[in-house]
């Protein structure tokens, strides 16, 4: 087996570097491939991810969900175009187990692939014994969160799964080298499989917003800990406290309490939307205030970048060391500097630039690519 090194990516992050394709990886298949999903978190980031694999799916794969919306509600059946079938996943765990089980009878997939933490729990232990070819993707692993004291029981449950995970397969280079470092899992069992803004984003082609008397400034996700809202209305009144007048709007619900927080304090608080909405509310923009406290890598910002809009992004794993004319905690004084000199046009393509070189590894085809070579080997290979 071809041993495995680091490198530095553009991004200035370390990445793992894994064995060339075997052979059964590149070569073509004769028969259609079914890979069955299963999620607890049909919602936010994961569903738009699984999104993008049906978008970007090589030829001869097909697609099955078994899904739960974050509330905890099955997904009916039916509710989203591109996946062959889609089946609820109740909400206890045994009911869970046996939802699953009857899946995989019925449709015999060569793959299941779990998405989240608590999927990646019920996916191995529910299927331990097995010989189900797995693949775990944890959409950012859970003992990377700051908000709780429970970190070093996430990540001793990680170490415990990870022989049952098969393959790892992480959205960024990031997550990779924390499944390698920080898990031990063996680099040649880790596949990284780009996060990419959907195809709605990328071929979008709306005029931007141009400089005015008021700044909109956007901040996009569920209204929690982890997207910190609370980072997102500093950065708004520092905007204020420069002299800036701001419309500050925040897309995505969430806590009943920080909603009403970001009310009280001027920021106007609109429900999650399709696709659609969310590029009309950042082809609106002006600037596009990443502030999540952990990702696994922010598909919001892929997403934003995509159609155009300046990006501050708060400093964290996945997104490498920035530049800080790209930090919100270094960025807002040029930003503030262009919007009062009426240079803003020239900061802005300066941003987008920046942006465009950082996250030229996040493509369609780069996806496709990855996920070709994450589903078509041999499972012998997992």
């Amino acid at each position: 087996m071809v041993s495995s090194s680091t490198t530095l990516t553009a991004s200035g992050d370390t990445a793992v570097a894994r064995a060339p394709l075997t052979r059964s990886e590149l070569r073509p298949r004769t028969r259609r491939i079914s890979v069955l999903h299963v999620t607890d978190r049909y919602g936010g980031g994961v569903a738009a991810a699984l999104h993008t694999y049906l978008e970007n799916s090589p030829v001869g794969i097909e697609h099955h969900l078994l899904a739960a919306t974050p509330d905890g509600t099955g997904v009916a059946a039916g509710t989203r175009s591109g996946f062959a079938s889609s089946r609820p996943l109740p909400g206890a765990w045994v009911a869970q187990a046996l939802a699953l089980h009857s899946a995989v009878r019925e449709l015999r997939p060569d793959v299941v692939h779990a998405h989240s933490s608590m999927s990646g729990v019920l996916v191995r232990i529910a299927l331990r014994g097995t010989r189900q070819r797995i693949v775990y993707s944890p959409h950012c692993y859970a003992f990377e969160r700051t908000d709780t004291r429970l970190r070093p029981l996430y990540r001793l449950a990680e170490r415990m799964l990870l022989t049952r995970s098969g393959v790892t397969a992480t959205c960024s280079e990031w997550e990779s080298r924390l499944a390698v470092e920080a898990l031990g899992a063996h680099p040649d069992r880790v596949r990284h499989v780009p996060n990419v803004a959907g195809a709605g984003f990328r071929d979008a082609d709306d005029a931007l917003a141009p400089a005015g008397s008021v700044m909109s400034v956007l901040g996009i996700g569920r209204l929690t800990a982890q997207k910190d809202p609370l980072r997102f209305l500093d950065a708004v009144e520092r905007l204020r406290g420069a002299g800036v007048d701001v419309d500050p709007v925040w897309v995505g619900g969430g806590d009943a309490a920080l909603a009403a927080t970001l009310t009280a304090a001027g920021v106007t608080v609109v429900p999650w939307a399709d696709h659609v909405a969310v590029r009309a509310r950042l082809r609106a923009a002006h600037v596009y205030l990443h502030c999540a406290a952990w990702e696994g890598f922010p598909l919001a910002l892929l997403e934003a970048a995509s159609v155009g809009v300046p990006v501050l992004a708060r400093q964290i794993g996945p997104l490498g060391e920035l530049p800080d004319a790209t930090r919100l905690d270094r960025g807002l004084g040029g930003l503030i500097r262009s919007w009062h000199s009426g240079a803003f046009d020239v900061w802005r393509a300066a941003n987008q630039l920046e942006w465009r070189t950082r996250l030229a590894a996040h493509t369609a085809p780069a996806q496709t690519t990855a996920l070709r070579a994450l589903y078509e080997g041999e499972p012998s290979d997992a």
